[in-house]
C-alpha cells in the first residue's frame, strides 16, 4: 500500500523478475526554509509512505490494512508472553494482599517494577517487534520498552486489573502519526490501565517517573491500544493549563549601591517538571552547575539552594535559592533604574516575515506566574514605573502589574499560552504577541534618592 502526501503523481510501473516496481519522480522541488513553531520536515514536505497489506515476519502472519488488523498481529506476538512463576505470583499477592483499592495495588506494582527492572534496548530479529517473556524479565531484571510494558501488564493481570499494551510515537516534539494510513509508525510501547472507570497511563521504562504520569514524552498524541479484538486509535492524556505551570515567588532587597539579596522559590509542574527533572537527578556538583546556568544572571553569587519533589499523579519540583546580584540597579546621578523581571525574561521572539508557509504549532498549553516583591533602601523613593500591561490574543494572554507600597514594590507577571494549530496568515499577529511579552519583560522602576 502507498500513501501520497502532498504529491499528485502517478508512479511509473514496470515488472522485472516477477516483481512490480513503482517509481515516483519529482524535480525542481524548492527547499523549505525552517520556520519557528512549525511541524517537522516530514509533515511539510511531499512524501510517499509504504506499508504492506499482508505480510509474514519470522513465521507470524499479519495484515495491516486496518488498525484493527494491525493490532491483532501485535496481540499475536504478545500472546503467551506473560507467564510468571508461582513464586513470583505469590510474591505479588503478598505485596497487594492488604490493599483495598485497585489504584493502590497498581501503584505498588508499578513501583515494584521500577525498583526491580532496568531499561536495556536489545532486539534481534523478531525481537524488534516482540517482547521477551515476562518470566525472563522477572529473572534478569531488564528489558526494552516492549518487554517492560508486557511485564507490567503481567503484574497487573495477577492483581485482576485490566490493562492494554499500547504503541506510541514517543518524543517531546514528535509529530503525530498519520492516522488514516495503518502501518508501523511507532518507536515505543507504554501501558494503558483502566482503574475505577478512569484511564491511567504508565511509562514502564523509567525508574523515576511518578505513577500515572507520562509527561511530554508521550502526552497528547494518537496511539494504538492493543486488545484481543485488535488495535484501536485512542489519544493519550492532554495536560491542562493547571497541570503545566511555573510559579515563581521572590523577595528581593536592594541596597544603596543597587546590589540585590534574593530569596526565590520556583515551583515546576507538568512540562516544566519534565524540563527540570534532570537537575533533580544530578549529583551535587552538576546540580549546582545546572542551577547556575538556569538563572541567566550576570554578576551573581549563589549562596544556597535546595530542591524538593512532589512525586505523585501531578508531580512538581520546588527549587529554593538564596542569591545575590552585584550592581543590578543602574545608578545615574541621584537615580537608580531597576528592571523588575529578574528571572524569567522571554529570550527570543519569532521574527516577523512577509510570507509564512506552514501552520503555527503550539504543542502545549501552559501558564507562568511570577510574583516578585522588592524592598528598596531607606533614602530612596519610587519616581516612576512602567505602565501596567494587558494583552489578550487567540495565542495567549500576558499581564504585568506593578504596585508600589512605601518601600515595597510588587511586580506580578502572568503569561498564558494556548495550545493549538493556527493558520500561516496569523503568523505576524503571533510574532506581535511575543514582541509585546518581550517588551513587557523590560518593565522597570526609577528610584530617586530623597
Amino acid at each position: 500500500r502507498t500513501y501520497n502526501k502532498d504529491l499528485d503523481i502517478i508512479p511509473a510501473q514496470k515488472v522485472e523478475d516477477e516483481k512490480v516496481i513503482l517509481t515516483w519522480h519529482v524535480q525542481n522541488v524548492k527547499a523549505l526554509a525552517k520556520e519557528p513553531f512549525s511541524e517537522d520536515l516530514d509533515k511539510l514536505s511531499p512524501s510517499v509512505l509504504l506499508a504492506p497489506t499482508d505480510f509474514l515476519i519470522d513465521g507470524y502472519q499479519g495484515n495491516a490494512e486496518t488498525w484493527e488488523n494491525f493490532g491483532k498481529w501485535i496481540y499475536s506476538l504478545n500472546e503467551g508472553k506473560r507467564n510468571l512463576s508461582p513464586e513470583t505470583q505469590q510474591k505479588i499477592y503478598s505485596l497487594i494482599r492488604d490493599k483495598n483499592s485497585n489504584i493502590e495495588k497498581a501503584q505498588i506494582l508499578y513501583e515494584y517494577l521500577q525498583d526491580k527492572t532496568r531499561y536495556v534496548s536489545v532486539q534481534v530479529g523478531i525481537g524488534g517487534w516482540q517482547p521477551i517473556e515476562a518470566d525472563q524479565v522477572d529473572r534478569l531484571s531488564f528489558g526494552d520498552c516492549k518487554a517492560l510494558t508486557n511485564y507490567m501488564k503481567a503484574l497487573l493481570d495477577i492483581a485482576g486489573i485490566p490493562s492494554y499494551y499500547t504503541l506510541v510515537r514517543a518524543g517531546r516534539n514528535s509529530s503525530d502519526i498519520i492516522s488514516d494510513f495503518p502501518s508501523n509508525q511507532f518507536n515505543h510501547a507504554i501501558l494503558c490501565t483502566l482503574i475505577d472507570n478512569d484511564t491511567v497511563w504508565l511509562e514502564c521504562t523509567s525508574q523515576r517517573m511518578p505513577f500515572g504520569y507520562i509527561g511530554s514524552f508521550t502526552d497528547d498524541r494518537e496511539v494504538v491500544l492493543i486488545n484481543e479484538k485488535g488495535g484501536n486509535l485512542v489519544r493519550t492524556k492532554v495536560y491542562t493549563y493547571d497541570e503545566n505551570q511555573k510559579n515563581c515567588k521572590a523577595n528581593i532587597e536592594i541596597d544603596m549601591e543597587g546590589n540585590l539579596s534574593c530569596s526565590v522559590n520556583t515551583g515546576y509542574k507538568g512540562m516544566f517538571y519534565d524540563e527540570n527533572l534532570k537537575i533533580m537527578l544530578s549529583d551535587d556538583y552538576d546540580m549546582e552547575k545546572l542551577i547556575r546556568e538556569k538563572l541567566h544572571l550576570p554578576n551573581f553569587s549563589l549562596q544556597n539552594f535546595n530542591l524538593e519533589e512532589n512525586h505523585d499523579f501531578h508531580p512538581s519540583i520546588d527549587l529554593n535559592v538564596q542569591l545575590s546580584v552585584n550592581s543590578y540597579g543602574k545608578k545615574f546621578g541621584n537615580k537608580m533604574a531597576i528592571n523588575l523581571n529578574l528571572l524569567n525574561k522571554l529570550e527570543t521572539i519569532p521574527p516577523s516575515k512577509d510570507l509564512r508557509h506552514s501552520d503555527i504549532i503550539l504543542k502545549r498549553s501552559f501558564i507562568e506566574n511570577d510574583t516578585l516583591i522588592y524592598t528598596i533602601p531607606e533614602g530612596y523613593q519610587v519616581e516612576k514605573t512602567s505602565s501596567n500591561r494587558s494583552v489578550q490574543t487567540e495565542f495567549g494572554e500576558f499581564k504585568s502589574t506593578i504596585i508600589v507600597d512605601g518601600l515595597n514594590i510588587q511586580y506580578v507577571r502572568y503569561l498564558k499560552i494556548n495550545k493549538g494549530i493556527y493558520p500561516p496568515d496569523r503568523y505576524n499577529q503571533f510574532s506581535e504577541f511575543y514582541s509585546a511579552v518581550k517588551q513587557g519583560d523590560e518593565d522597570r522602576v526609577i528610584l530617586m534618592s530623597k
